[in-house]
């Protein structure tokens, strides 16, 4: 057992690094809005994509510790995220419609997206076999 299973149990480093991985998508999307270099919602799944990257990256060798393949777990890892793409894109839109700023939309966009995203990696994608 690696010394990260020791330290912290396996919820609070997919926290952590869900808020690693969420802090690089919120800059990522105050970025893109605040330099306009894309629309409000087009920002928000091309940060959701970056925010992705880092979060597959860190849970793979940090929260999960994985010894699968990246062949095995990278396509789930891709089935989830486009699933959670999906998911955060429509609520950032409908969130968008009623909230006055788009950073409280993206937070609530966050929020419906984190449960069904650790479900999915804990059972689905880093699953021991």
């Amino acid at each position: 057992m690696g010394i990260q299973h020791r330290l912290a149990p396996q919820w609070v480093r997919f926290v952590l690094v869900g808020g690693v991985a969420t802090g690089a998508q919120y800059v990522s999307l105050i970025l893109f809005v605040e330099s306009r270099l894309l629309p409000a919602v087009a920002a928000s799944a091309s940060a959701y994509a970056i925010g992705a990257a880092v979060n597959y990256l860190l849970n793979y060798y940090f929260t999960f510790a994985s010894r699968q393949r990246h062949r095995d777990t990278l396509s789930k890892f891709v089935l989830v995220v486009a699933l959670g793409l999906g998911l955060n894109t429509l609520s950032f839109w409908l969130l968008l419609l009623v909230l006055p700023w788009y950073l409280l939309a993206q937070v609530g966009a966050t929020m419906i997206t984190l449960v069904v995203n650790y479900l999915l990696h804990k059972h689905w994608i880093y699953r021991k076999v």
